[in-house]
């Protein structure tokens, strides 16, 4: 995996037999935890994750998606 700072903001992690995506600086580490087990932590104004608002979610028409 490669991992760079994103344009856009987060970093975007790419691999080769993966789509490329982009996430939070917040969810990237570049060691290993001290406790493999805890959860990262989450700020207070995160616009990913489990701070994220709904009214922030986009709905979609996945019928609209459909051929034919």
């Amino acid at each position: 995996m490669v991992g760079a700072p994103s344009v856009l903001g987060g970093v975007r992690i790419e691999k080769a037999d993966y789509v490329p995506c982009r996430v939070a600086d917040w969810r990237v580490t570049f060691h290993e935890p001290a406790d493999m087990k805890a959860g990262p932590e989450i700020p207070a104004d995160a616009q990913w994750g489990a701070g994220a608002r709904r009214s922030e979610v986009i709905p979609m028409d996945f019928k609209s998606l459909r051929h034919g």
